[in-house]
């Protein structure tokens, strides 16, 4: 018999099965132990699990077996009226156990309580039985066993050892790409998205050398040296011998600065709107040790990248 309960306070319980066993002789003999068969909807539970977990080791299941417990609103008035005909649990051992078929494809998850044992079944062929021991306490002690469990395909089986030994053997090679991507992700955001103070000036990119209009003016040909160049400049100089004239060379200096135009967004989150980016080559010829010639040539941009463009 299935019922439920109604109050105008709690409202409509949950669906409660008293079942009633008819009476056998052998009942009273502890020699015979009494088999209930019976067919239940719902006591598999479907476990929570994402979409690509489900995809390489197959659904989740959860399944509850309890004894003695009373304490669901539907059950607990009936108990309480009749708890003088409630029968104890035997000194005799007792347990709580489950019968798992096709235990190739079994993957038990967690069982609770940890005291719970898995075994082998001896009687069942490639069937694996969890088990709970049942003490017998005075009063009503609820005892519980909680499976979670689920069953995997042959593919699902395969796909989890050979995916980690594939992830295992490119692990070399996808190390250095997964860097690259990560250090080319994080620079565009750089270049894109400012945090920091409201009104905040936010600093202009350097690299290279960029020489001045001052120093410039001071690099006189015929009379700079070439220690003289290398003292105004630095020494952070690429320099270029021709063949065959081991007197002359060139000094290479090369630069650019990029000025960001930002626009504030929020309090603290500006966006760089884009880059205005100067780019510098000074070409500096040296003869005999002293400046032939100078040659400078700039090139103005502006862009969404702070580092300038190469030039064909």
């Amino acid at each position: 018999m299935t019922f439920v309960q109604d109050s105008s306070a709690l409202g409509l319980s949950p669906p409660g099965t008293w079942i009633r066993i008819p009476w056998t002789p052998q009942m009273p003999n502890v020699t015979f132990m009494t088999s209930l068969r019976m067919r239940v909807s719902g006591a598999i539970k479907p476990g929570q699990t994402r979409w690509f977990e489900t995809l390489f080791t197959g659904e989740r299941h959860l399944f509850t077996i309890s004894y003695n417990e009373v304490r669901d609103r539907p059950i607990f008035p009936m108990y309480a009226e009749h708890r003088d005909r409630a029968l104890r649990l035997a000194e005799a051992p007792a347990e709580l156990a489950v019968h798992f078929a096709q235990a190739e494809h079994l993957r038990i998850e967690q069982v609770y309580p940890p005291t719970s044992t898995r075994r082998l079944s001896q009687s069942l062929e490639s069937t694996e039985v969890v088990s709970l021991f049942m003490g017998s306490g005075e009063g009503v002690v609820p005892q519980h066993l909680s499976v979670q469990f689920g069953y995997f395909s042959k593919l699902q089986g395969l796909m989890i050892v050979v995916i980690p030994l594939l992830l295992l053997a490119a692990g070399p090679a996808l190390g250095p790409v997964i860097g690259r991507s990560a250090v080319a992700l994080l620079g565009r955001l750089r270049s894109r998205l400012h945090l920091g103070v409201p009104g905040a000036k936010i600093l202009p990119r350097e690299r290279g050398v960029l020489l001045g209009r001052q120093v410039l003016e001071r690099i006189v040909p015929g009379r700079t040296t070439r220690e003289e160049v290398l003292r105004m400049c630095g020494t952070e100089v690429e320099e270029e011998e021709r063949t065959g004239a081991p007197d002359r060379s060139v000094l290479v200096y090369r630069g650019w600065r990029a000025e960001p135009e930002t626009r504030q967004r929020m309090r603290w989150v500006a966006t760089v709107e884009a880059w205005a980016v100067l780019a510098q080559e000074a070409r500096i010829e040296i003869e005999h040790g002293l400046v032939k010639d100078v040659q400078v040539r700039i090139r103005r941009s502006r862009g969404p990248n702070p580092e300038p463009q190469e030039s064909t």
